[in-house]
């Protein structure tokens, strides 16, 4: 598993989890620019926080991650505020457009985010 990044357009970033690796490795791609067509984010979300993400209500499923060229996909963007607490809109296929792959997040351990969460 490996954890990425993207920036929302109110400049708030969205870090997900990947498990699938071809799709950790076309992540890599983007960043390093050698992948420059399908290279935004799309994937499930789920209605729960995850602890890597505290700043968002919900998350994408990390095995649904993949992703796909702009040129070729409506945009179903969703907002931090717009999504929260709308269960119409969790279970469903986040595709924002503006979703592109900034970095890699390295995370010390599980148990960190676990102790940061408690204090």
């Amino acid at each position: 598993m490996a954890y990425f990044a993207f920036t929302q357009p109110d400049d708030q970033e969205f870090i997900f989890e990947v498990t699938d690796e071809a799709m950790i490795a076309h992540a890599r791609k983007i960043i390093s620019g050698e992948e420059t067509k399908s290279v935004h984010v799309k994937g499930r979300l789920l209605s729960r926080q995850a602890p890597y993400n505290s700043d968002w209500p919900y998350q994408l499923d990390p095995s649904s991650v993949t992703f796909y060229n702009r040129d070729n996909a409506n945009d179903v963007s969703v907002s931090h505020r717009d999504a929260a607490g709308r269960p119409f809109v969790l279970g469903y296929i986040w595709r924002p457009s503006n979703a592109r792959v900034t970095r890699e997040v390295y995370l010390e351990t599980e148990h960190s985010f676990e102790q940061a969460q408690a204090a």
